[in-house]
């Protein structure tokens, strides 16, 4: 007998209703485990959507950015293992928007797909890994939820696609790739005849991800970290068993010593999203059966990947090093793009402002006046030290030069600290800018001041708005501002990291598209904004927060700073990452020396 389960979105969890019953063989059992896959793997994103009209919250403050970090669809599994034989569907090609890759480092050719050349999966058309189609089709649903939530609720994004709005990265695998495409489709349905420039890199300057082609130092962890898994499983005799169990209950070939919890996962996760399929799975798996898979999974892979002091496995250090060598880079353009965002909107004193300068490939954090939590800081409490730009203005001559060189790549590197956002288009001209001058002063440059007189004189004006103000209106942005939104297509190697840095390690595995928003709020007012305690009552904060969600859910964080509905300042966000996170030549130097 086969399980059927229709897949319409991503999930995990089981419904305590499933849980621990057996399944009989008669056409009642058979709905049961129907009913039962339904819940396994599509039971939180059942619980996403319901919440995704009550994400909002009251408007007692001023949206300032939106950042958001996704895993990539549904895809095939990335072994052949278990049920090589089941029918997958998936297109190298999939409507929407098309995605134009950009090398962030400035090099001029974009970097290549490094995964077109996996092995078949099965005897279909599909790839080990590829996005399936209903991967894609996740992709859409949740770039249809910011959508509603960003464009509708909000009012926060333009309706259709505005240059210079949007800044999006991407690792350079097709499957995160085409997931970006499906939510920025979904996020400006508009874009479905356009295109859209991704910045990426190659894999030795990637940081949305670590092994030993990312940073070859963390490899050495890795290997200390599964080797002292697979020490804990020896003399287990509970988890024998439970092998044992498994192999049986699942129908698998070669007994309990063959059981592989992460590839087993993979393979239940990934069938059990396509629709309108049957499940190669006999009535002998029960939802505790594969309750335990999940289980046993993530105990050995979340330690792995975000790796923290109390799971006994490695001291502080080296488990902040783990998470630091692979998202690093990461961490610290999320909090810098926030920092840039308040010192834009002017809602930030001198002690939150971010400040980059180019160094070889990539952004390096300068600035005297730079907070003790930066995020551009390297598992150290320390103040920066000022950089040479910081000690003395760079002229508007300079700026120009540096601006002009985005036409032979050197915008891209500039740019870099906006995790890959804006390439080398005319609207990044005044951010830059900002980013270049030390004092943070807004300059129009030679180059500007043209365009802006040529602009004038074919419009039948000669003044009122300033040479800054008649250049972003022609652009249709604000010249000294940092994009609105950063999108970040990438795996769940991702989001299980960032996830562990903040005090909330995994305890589910990352669904497909599974996602982690971060907003930053400022007060309208000089009054502040009004912030529920954990308790009843509430406070007034004058300082930035920012608002976490999971999975389109607000996610509580535990600790100091942090408030109910998933609020969390942004000075104490950037103490908890102070550890993990590195600006791009700190991360070179300690992966690569």
């Amino acid at each position: 007998m086969r399980t059927p389960a229709r897949g319409l979105a991503p999930g995990f969890s089981i419904p305590l209703q499933f849980q621990n019953k057996s399944i009989a063989l008669n056409a009642m059992g058979l709905a049961v485990v129907f009913l039962l896959f339904m819940g396994i793997f599509h039971g939180h994103s059942k619980h996403a959507r319901t919440h995704a009209m009550t994400t909002k919250p009251a408007p007692f403050g001023k949206l300032l950015s939106v950042q958001a970090v996704f895993r990539h669809g549904a895809r095939t599994p990335l072994s052949t293992i278990y049920w090589p034989d089941f029918n997958f569907q998936c297109d190298d090609s999939y409507p929407g928007a098309r995605i134009d890759l950009v090398d962030e480092t400035g090099n001029p050719n974009p970097p290549a797909l490094i995964d077109l050349n996996m092995p078949k999966w099965g005897q279909g058309g599909c790839r080990m890994g590829q996005l399936t189609r209903e991967g894609y089709h996740m992709a859409l649903n949740l770039g249809e939820w910011m959508r509603k939530t960003y464009v509708d609720d909000y009012g926060y994004l333009a309706p259709t696609f505005q240059e210079g709005e949007v800044s999006v990265r991407t690792t350079c695998i097709q499957r995160a790739m085409q997931t970006l495409q499906g939510v920025v489709t979904g996020l400006w349905p508009d874009l479905v005849r356009g295109s859209l420039r991704a910045n990426a890199s190659r894999e030795n300057t990637e940081f949305m991800y670590g092994k030993n082609s990312t940073c070859p130092t963390i490899g050495p962890l890795y290997s200390t970290l599964t080797s002292k898994i697979a020490a804990r499983d020896v003399g287990n005799q509970s988890l024998a068993k439970l092998a044992g169990e498994v192999a049986a209950g699942l129908g698998l070939q070669g007994g309990g010593p063959q059981v592989n919890w992460l590839r087993l996962h993979d393979s239940l996760a990934c069938m059990g999203a396509e629709p309108n399929t049957t499940m190669p799975l006999p009535p002998s798996a029960t939802s505790h059966l594969i309750k335990q898979v999940f289980r046993q999974a993530v105990a050995h892979e979340a330690p792995v990947l975000g790796p923290l002091p109390r799971d006994g496995l490695l001291p502080a250090e080296q488990c902040a090093a783990v998470i630091r060598r692979s998202v690093g880079p990461l961490m610290w353009r999320l909090v810098t793009n926030m920092r840039m965002a308040l010192d834009g909107a002017g809602q930030s004193g001198a002690s939150s402002r971010a400040r980059v300068r180019p160094v070889t490939g990539g952004l390096k954090e300068v600035a005297g006046t730079q907070s003790s939590s930066a995020a551009g800081s390297v598992g150290s409490q320390k103040q920066t030290k000022p950089g040479p730009d910081a000690a003395r203005g760079v002229d508007a001559d300079e700026a120009e030069r540096k601006l002009l060189a985005c036409k032979s790549g050197m915008c891209r590197k500039l740019l870099h600290h906006q995790a890959g956002g804006v390439s080398c288009g005319d609207h990044a001209h005044g951010f830059m800018q900002r980013a270049l001058m030390a004092d943070g002063k807004q300059v129009a440059t030679r180059q500007q001041r043209r365009e802006a007189k040529e602009e004038g004189q074919a419009a039948g004006t000669t003044g009122g708005d300033s040479t800054d103000e008649a250049l972003g209106k022609r652009r249709g942005v604000q010249l000294d501002a940092p994009p609105k939104a950063f999108l970040y297509s990438g795996h769940d190697s991702t989001i299980t990291p960032l996830l562990a840095a903040m005090g909330r390690p995994e305890t589910e595995w990352p669904p497909f598209t599974a996602s982690l928003v971060f907003e930053l709020w400022g007060a309208h007012t000089q009054g502040g904004m009004r912030m529920p305690l954990r308790g009843a009552g509430s406070t007034y904060l004058r300082v930035p927060v920012v608002r976490v969600l999971y999975n389109r859910v607000p996610l509580d964080l535990p600790g100091p700073g942090t408030f109910k509905g998933g609020f969390i300042t942004l000075d104490e966000l950037a103490k908890r990452w102070a550890p993990y996170s590195a600006d791009d030549a700190a991360h070179a130097k300690e992966c690569w020396g």
